[in-house]
């Protein structure tokens, strides 16, 4: 059996100009795009109006790995610097919670901060099986809770709301089930 491990990574010199004027990378993958399901990774940043500016993208031949994580982060890092002459300065790493990513974020970019995407989170707690380990009206204020938390503006305040936030929660009896899962 061979096994063939590639990625075709697809940029344009004005889209990947657009990296420059950041230090934040997002990177997701979406499998609804190929026809024989191979993930595309899309990979960009978003601007002070929050829109997404897309760099560029990459289709692999494998599964999502830290493997084909790392290998993209190295091809932005080297197009990066045969395009401006000195190495990329991402900062800052959003996704979705892919250990995968972090593992790549780790090893090419260790200087950074990885950072969650709140829609990727707000999406998995509002799995049924998730949503389903509280009562209605606990969720509701779930939801709000998470909401109002993602308007912190430094970490400190951040870290500080979710130590508040599990503080009250853990007060409910109802919830001990989605505290265990949302600590886990």
């Amino acid at each position: 059996m061979i096994l063939i491990t590639c990625l075709f990574f697809f940029t344009t010199k004005q889209l990947f100009q657009q990296i420059r004027s950041t230090t934040l990378l997002q990177v997701d993958a979406t499998y609804k795009l190929t026809w024989n399901n191979l993930p595309l990774l899309v990979f960009g940043s978003t601007d002070a109006n929050r829109h997404f500016k897309p760099f560029g993208m990459a289709l692999i031949s494998t599964d999502e790995d830290s493997e084909c994580f790392i290998h993209l982060f190295n091809s932005i890092n080297a197009l990066f610097l045969q395009e401006f002459n000195e190495p990329c300065a991402i900062n800052q790493i959003m996704a979705d919670g892919a250990p995968a990513i972090t593992n790549a974020q780790n090893m090419v970019f260790p200087n950074s901060r990885r950072l969650m995407c709140l829609s990727h989170m707000i999406k998995k707690c509002r799995d049924r099986h998730h949503r389903n380990l509280v009562n209605k009206n606990d969720w509701l204020m779930i939801d709000k809770d998470i909401h109002e938390l993602r308007l912190a503006f430094t970490d400190d305040i951040f870290n500080r709301g979710v130590f508040l936030l599990l503080q009250k929660w853990n007060q409910i009896p109802s919830m001990k089930q989605f505290v265990n899962y949302f600590t886990d």
